[in-house]
């Protein structure tokens, strides 16, 4: 950390100055799980670092946190989308089966079929299934919103959990705030204090020199 001389011989650090690189190494491996990305990873955490330059061990470990939390956060979203992409199989063969059935086709097979090949993305699969959802006025919204629905125990459960993550997050953030803002309290009265001695020094020689004057 620089240190700023002052006329009195004493020394003060400056009210912000970035720390030198820690070795943050005790903190273990990021949080990834096998599949993540870990250059998206290793880019938030440039993101972060940069917006909030650390400006001792305190303020790198409380960064590294929020990075941490703010992955997992990102990976519980991820988690909610992919509920919801595996479950489309049944809900399309749900919003499929009363508008086969009023086709005249035996529902269940008829169904099932559609629905395995709109998942796959069978064209000719699609376009029936298309077919089948206008003619009832629906769209493809409808198998998404089914397919909420199915796993809306899961998704409520996933919820909260971000929920908790983003208040241990934003916590993180404010205790980050509360110390820097303690640290510049800490520096101004150290800087008032140095002034202080030194306009006591000034004064002190000044009548001196009145009354080697005198």
């Amino acid at each position: 950390m620089t240190i700023v001389p002052t006329e009195l011989g004493q020394s003060i650090a400056p009210c912000s100055s970035p720390t030198q690189t820690l070795d943050l190494a005790f903190l273990g491996a990021p949080p990834l799980i096998p599949g993540e990305n870990v250059a998206a990873y290793e880019k938030l955490r440039a993101y972060v670092s940069t917006a909030v330059n650390a400006l001792d061990i305190f303020e790198a470990i409380w960064l590294r946190e929020f990075v941490d939390k703010q992955w997992e956060i990102d990976r519980y979203h991820r988690v909610k989308a992919n509920l919801i992409r595996g479950a489309k199989k049944m809900a399309a063969f749900n919003v499929l089966r009363p508008l086969v059935a009023e086709g005249g086709f035996d529902m269940m097979d008829r169904a099932s079929t559609l629905a395995e090949g709109w998942t796959k993305g069978d064209q000719q699969a699609t376009k029936e299934v298309k077919d089948l959802l206008q003619s009832a006025d629906l769209t493809e919204d409808a198998i998404v919103a089914e397919a909420v629905s199915i796993k809306r125990h899961d998704l409520e459960h996933i919820d909260r959990m971000i929920m908790t993550m983003e208040a241990r997050r934003d916590n993180d953030l404010a205790e980050l705030d509360l110390h820097r803002k303690m640290r510049g309290a800490r520096c101004r009265f150290a800087v008032e204090q140095v002034q202080d001695v030194e306009f006591h020094v000034i004064e002190d020689k000044r009548s001196e020199q009145k009354k080697l004057a005198s």
